[in-house]
């Protein structure tokens, strides 16, 4: 059975796979949202120089977050001097 760790990080390829059609899809959705007032302040220059990036943070984040057992090894490392 693969670890939470491992599934977030197919979680992240999946997601990261369908990238394009989440951006258009979150656009489209912003777009006619009447309770979004953001979606009104950000035209589309603005939204494909912000969003696409905090996907992609996201996306990376899923894919650090460690398992129990990594967890584990990292808190019993070593300080260095």
């Amino acid at each position: 059975m693969p670890s939470i760790s491992e599934e977030l990080r197919l979680l992240a390829d999946h997601l990261s796979s369908r990238r394009e059609e989440i951006l258009r899809a979150w656009q489209r959705v912003v777009g006619v949202d009447p309770e979004l007032s953001v979606a009104v302040s950000l035209n589309t220059t603005e939204f494909l120089d912000h969003v696409p990036a905090l996907l992609d943070t996201f996306l990376a984040e899923l894919r650090k977050i460690p398992s129990r057992e990594e967890s584990k090894e990292f808190r019993e490392v070593p300080a260095l001097p």
